[in-house]
């Protein structure tokens, strides 16, 4: 008996791979620039949360 090897069909290359959808119900895609924002709004958010903050004594 012979051994074949099957090989998958090769995948079509999407522009992208995710959508949000907006405020009219339209689905839009995701792009690298939405992808980057949010990583640096993430980002700013990590350091602000980090920061240590000023202790107030009470009198």
């Amino acid at each position: 008996m012979q051994a074949t090897s099957v090989k998958p069909a090769p995948c079509k290359p999407r522009s992208s791979r995710g959508y949000v959808v907006d405020e009219h119900g339209q689905e839009q895609p995701i792009t690298e620039d939405m992808i980057q924002q949010a990583c640096r709004e993430l980002e700013q958010a990590l350091a602000r949360a980090t920061q240590p903050r000023p202790i107030f004594k009470r009198r």
